[in-house]
């Protein structure tokens, strides 16, 4: 902890210096400055480059004087939104404040003329011809590229490809009727498929088209496949020349003395020997030295006793055992290496083809993809007169460059931007650069990023731009829990030269490493309660699964799904329990929204923890920067709807929208359609019309059809925004999507639905596009937009590590944490150190077991480069927490590396979250032995979405009809008074319900739902109950909270459920609903309101306990306990 929190390395200086927080940002923020910071988590890196934005428009920089960057475009948004709100508070403060407000951005005791300049700003800003360049690289590029001259050869007013895949799949189709007409091709194809397998052969072919920028520079440079030329036809003649003197001598012991497998040898070896013809060498030495499949022939049978004594008379010098291992080791070795060649070359070509056609199709479509853009703008920015040209064209010439998350770049981009900022050595209006990063957060290895990069450009631009070097390990973000636990797990990481951090927060905070489930927990339950692992799975023989009835059930899938209840659990006690710092001495319960749950895999995991959450009541959303909004349900039908209206051929297409909640039609719907397709020998759509017309179509299909036929033809007349708005508002899709998702998923699947809507408004306007044209868009790859995020508070959000960069939450649950994604498969390994203007190796890796000499180097590097990123992804993942970190396991084969590290310092807590800061209360009810810390079913909790009445417990109970309608208006208004009180006006929510809704989500008639939301709705609006349900008075509340009690004086144990737990100023409130005023007499529930009263006690010792009923009409009876102080032990 002795290393300074701030450095700055000045020019001239060797070794950096510590300064003051305020010389940091003061030299961070200064506009004439150049600088490179290099910040830790939550340090305000994105905060510290906005202020230099301010900063520089206080000193007289127009707005377009300024091009930012940074990597994805919600976050370019979201500076561009944070520059404009900081200097709209500056238009509104008074001098003190706004004084100090620009001394914390390093410009202390502004003046009255300084002061004035900062008022007027906003106006300024939002007056200017132009904005600030606020984007991603890609982004900017495409404004380059869009004034580039002529000769450049790019397409005319060229489209964005963002997917690349759809047109991927045509180049795939083009290579195939390629192979049909091209010998050699098909030949290479033929021979690659044989030794990879088809899946295999792809991913190496497509390898060459996902790295293509790499490619074609490593093409042009001659450096593709350096090493792995195929080896010439001589290699064998030259290889058996030099073994021949030690192969005749096995030959000769072979013929006087060998078993049945040297003298089976002998004939292909003497052929070996003979022969002048290579490729006939290598066969025969195949033969003779390795087996069938490929294995070394072992000593045992080839140095049998007696042809050892043999070999060794004839003068074989050492262990003849041992000389027979190394022979065919070294042929094994020189046969693999030649294998691996063929199937390189054979890779490469079909790659090279697979390209062609990809690009061919690009050109004839007038697309660029991100790799493109790369290209040409480097090249662009590298024709010096010409990127001045381009500039002027766009009345931009920059005079800041401000970079953000820099150790994302990759080799073309620093490229490209190198070959801007060199043309103005020795310039005096050369531009002032500001970039920042954190080498720790560098984990986009997969994108090509590359954190050498950064390294390269803080000393090109130390050392020709005079940058300071500035470096803050100060956190505003963790707490000292949090804090402590990251100092310990990574002062031991190797080759990462961590800094301890310091940190402003001073919440204490929560770390837990729960313990891995063990191999028995994780197999004996699933979550359904039927086996995890199938009988038939332990003993294969025993008998063959029914593949039609019995799901094949993964054992790993089932440990993960055990994980995912347990977090559930956790999650479930966080939202109900205090346990989060308020920030005034308090402690309060976690909103959803306050939940962040991360997952080192999205495919197969996301979804299980996903369903697990909302199967406890929680509401929860998948969603990171890498899901897309086309990737969803919502979307994919209506985008199957508009594919349906403009082409009524595309029989999937409908079949997804009739069985969607858009038509609602069950199996049997489906299946009539699908038989009178078959018999008529029409599509689906006619099918479909067919059935109406003569009368054999149900209300719901006769429906949809009506609804289909008005859309259809308002096709040529509205452009897709209004014809998407109709469509949800005549459809009532948000009600039907809603009535056909659980209640937690409700707000999410709504949310999607008015994003496909924004879409329509986003892609050229909304206006310019017809409904055939958008829907052609969105299947061709050339829009992409990403998921909506929800309101903050209102759901517990799920993404994986990769897509939290830039994401933060109070409490951080780090779920599987010991799970690895699977490496084995095909890769590019790349040789390109930032300062060389192209990669230096380009090739194929076939699998981390199949690696060529050649390569060798090149996998030693890529193996320690992987895992200092895998040092990165979990300091990424741990640096989230604001304030508590809940890590959990699941058994993994081989060493679990995550736990290994995060078991330094790391006390292994229970799951089962407490009460408070101490042990869990007396008189709350505790887990029963076996389950702790899982949840045993969806439990009800305050969020505003209504669950379902559980059933009453205990013993069944006749009730006449009149006294089950009762109970069912009672449990219904219990669960509407729940939901309200969650929301800041309980009022608001109940007024807004529809009885017919919550009568179909609550299996009521319409008139029990209806009773019970006018019940619930006396209760909040009356005078005496209204103070429990208003959020400015009610401290602390929880609903539905359970209390057990022990046994005593010979009687039974038992238990009992809060209806509402209050406090408020003045005492602790324990209420029960009762919808019968009849039943507010007190005496009648003595006994277990008292109980109630002792759990309340022991939970908030020394405030008074106050009980009251409240019925239906609004009514509230007080009774009075005994002694509520006198808590029973339970």
């Amino acid at each position: 902890m002795n290393t300074p929190a701030y450095t700055a390395r000045r020019p001239g200086q060797a070794l950096p210096a510590p300064v003051s927080p305020e010389a940091y940002v003061g030299l961070a923020c200064d506009p004439a400055a150049c600088v490179v910071v290099r910040a830790c988590a939550g340090a305000g890196k994105t905060w510290l480059l906005v202020a230099r934005m301010a900063r520089c428009l206080l000193a007289g920089y127009a707005p377009q004087d300024m091009l930012a960057i940074t990597f994805t475009r919600k976050a370019a948004a979201e500076m561009q939104q944070r520059l404009l709100e900081l200097l709209q508070d500056w238009s509104r403060l008074d001098d003190a404040a706004l004084r100090d407000e620009i001394a914390r951005r390093g410009l202390p005791h502004a003046g009255a003329d300084v002061l004035r300049r900062a008022r007027n700003l906003y106006a300024d800003v939002l007056a200017a011809s132009a904005q600030p360049t606020v984007s991603t690289f890609h982004g900017w590029f495409s404004q380059l590229l869009r004034a580039a001259p002529l000769r450049f050869g790019l397409p005319q007013n060229f489209e964005l490809l963002e997917n690349e895949q759809p047109l991927l799949q045509q180049a795939w189709r083009q290579l195939y009727a390629r192979l049909q007409d091209d010998q050699a091709l098909r030949a290479d194809y033929r021979a690659l498929v044989a030794r990879m397998g088809r899946a295999t052969a792809a991913q190496l072919i497509e390898l060459v088209v996902q790295r293509r920028g790499e490619f074609v520079l490593a093409a042009q440079a001659g450096t593709l496949a350096q090493g792995l030329h195929a080896a010439e036809p001589e290699t064998w003649l030259h290889w058996r020349d030099r073994m021949a003197p030690e192969l005749r001598l096995w030959a000769q012991a072979w013929a006087s003395c060998g078993g049945s497998y040297g003298r089976a040898a002998l004939g292909p070896l003497q052929a070996a020997l003979d022969s002048d013809d290579a490729h006939g060498v290598a066969a025969a030495l195949r033969a003779v030295l390795l087996t069938a499949q490929g294995a070394p022939r072992s000593a045992r049978s080839m140095a049998t006793r007696d042809v050892k004594i043999e070999i060794a008379r004839l003068g074989l010098d050492g262990d003849p055992a041992l000389r027979w291992d190394r022979l065919a080791a070294e042929f094994l070795a020189l046969h693999d290496a030649h294998d691996i060649e063929r199937i390189h070359a054979w890779a490469l070509r079909l790659g090279a083809e697979l390209l062609a056609g990809y690009e061919r199709l690009k050109a004839e479509q007038g697309l660029l993809d991100f790799s493109d853009l790369e290209l040409h703008a480097r090249r662009l920015l590298a024709d010096a007169d010409v990127s001045a040209w381009v500039q002027m064209r766009l009345d931009r010439r920059y005079a800041q460059v401000l970079i953000d998350e820099f150790q994302d770049t990759n080799p073309v981009q620093w490229q490209a931007l190198q070959a801007w900022l060199s043309a103005y050595a020795g310039d005096a209006q050369r531009p002032s650069v500001f970039i920042v990063g954190d080498d720790k957060q560098s984990i986009y290895r997969f994108r090509r990023a590359d954190p050498q990069v950064f390294e390269a450009a803080t000393n090109f631009l130390h050392e020709g731009f005079g940058a300071v070097l500035l470096s803050a390990q100060h956190t505003r973000r963790l707490s000292l829990a949090v804090r402590d636990w990251v100092n310990a797990v990574f002062a031991a990481a190797p080759a990462m030269d961590f800094v301890a951090h310091t940190t402003a927060s001073r919440e204490q905070g929560r770390v837990a490493l729960l313990p891995a489930l063990d191999a028995e927990d994780a197999s004996a339950q699933a979550p359904d309660g039927e086996a995890a692992v199938p009988a038939a799975s332990q003993n294969p023989g025993m008998r063959v699964r029914d593949t039609l009835r019995e799901a094949d059930v993964d054992a790993e899938i089932g440990k993960v799904e055990r994980d995912a209840m347990r977090v559930a659990g956790l999650v479930r006690d966080l939202l109900a329990c205090p346990s989060l710092e308020d920030g005034a001495g308090g402690l309060r319960p976690a909103r959803p929204g306050d939940v962040l749950l991360l997952l080192r895999k999205r495919k197969d995991r996301m979804d299980l923890y996903l369903r697990a959450l909302l199967a406890a009541g929680i509401p929860a959303a998948a969603g990171d920067s890498e899901a897309s909004l086309l990737d969803t349900l919502e979307a994919q039908d209506l985008l199957a709807l508009l594919n349906a209206l403009v082409s009524p051929g595309s029989d999937l297409d409908f079949a997804q929208v009739l069985k969607s909640p858009i038509a609602g039609l069950g199996d049997a719907d489906l299946l009539a359609i699908a038989r009178l397709a078959r018999e008529t020998g029409q599509g689906w759509w006619h099918a479909a019309h067919h059935m109406a017309a003569r009368g054999d179509a149900t209300p719901a299909l006769r429906r949809f059809l009506a609804l289909a036929a008005r859309w259809s033809d308002l096709l040529g007349s509205l452009p897709p925004h209004d014809l998407i708005d109709r469509i949800l508002a005549e459809g009532e899709l948000k009600s039907r999507y809603a009535r056909a998702v659980p209640r937690a998923m409700a707000a999410q699947s709504l949310a999607h639905l008015d994003a496909f809507l924004h879409l329509a408004l986003d892609l050229d306007g909304g206006r310019f596009l017809t409904p055939y044209a958008f829907v052609r868009r969105l299947k061709r790859g050339l829009a992409r937009a990403a998921l909506p995020e929800l309101h903050a508070g209102e759901v517990v959000r799920l993404s994986t590590i990769h897509g939290a960069k830039g994401l933060e939450a109070p409490i951080v649950i780090l779920a599987d944490a010991d799970s690895r994604p699977l490496a084995n498969g095909p890769s590019v390994l790349l040789h390109w150190p930032a300062e060389a203007p192209h990669p230096l190796h380009f090739s194929l890796q076939l699998s981390s077991r199949r690696v060529h000499p050649a390569q060798r180097a090149l996998v030693q590097a890529e193996q320690l480069a992987a895992e200092r990123e895998d040092w990165n992804l979990l300091y990424v993942a741990m640096t989230r927490a604001r304030q508590q970190l809940w890590i959990t396991r699941v058994p993994v084969r081989g060493e679990a590396q995550w736990s290994r590290r995060l078991a330094v310092h790391a006390e292994a807590l229970d799951v089962v979250m407490p009460v408070d800061a101490g042990q869990r209360r007396p008189g709350l009810a505790a887990p029963s032995a076996g389950d702790e810390g899982e949840p045993d079913g969806p439990e009800r909790i305050g969020v505003p979405w209504l669950a379902r009445p559980e059933p009453a417990q205990g013993q069944a109970i006749d009730l006449d009809e009149a006294q089950a309608r009762a109970a069912r208006i009672g449990s219904a208004m219990h669960s509407l008074l729940e939901a309200a009180a969650a929301a800041p006006h309980a009022e608001s929510v109940l007024a807004a319900c529809d009885a017919g809704s919550l009568a179909l989500q609550l299996d009521l008639d319409p008139g029990e739902a209806l009773a019970a939301i006018q019940a619930a709705l006396r209760i909040v609006r009356s005078p005496q109950a209204r103070v429990y349900f208003d959020a400015a008075q009610v401290r602390w509340a929880r609903n539905e909270v359970d209390v057990a009690w022990p046994a005593a004086d010979g009687g039974e144990p038992g238990w009992g459920r809060i209806d509402r737990l209050v406090e408020l100023d003045e005492a602790v409130w324990v209420l029960d609903y009762k919808l019968a005023a009849r039943n507010l007499d007190p005496a009648r529930y003595a006994p277990i309101l008292q109980r109630y009263a002792q759990a309340a006690a022991a939970l908030r010792p020394g405030k008074p306990v106050r009980v009251a009923l409240i019925g239906g009409d609004g009514s509230v009876g007080e009774w009075r306990a005994a002694d509520p102080a006198k808590a029973v032990s339970a």
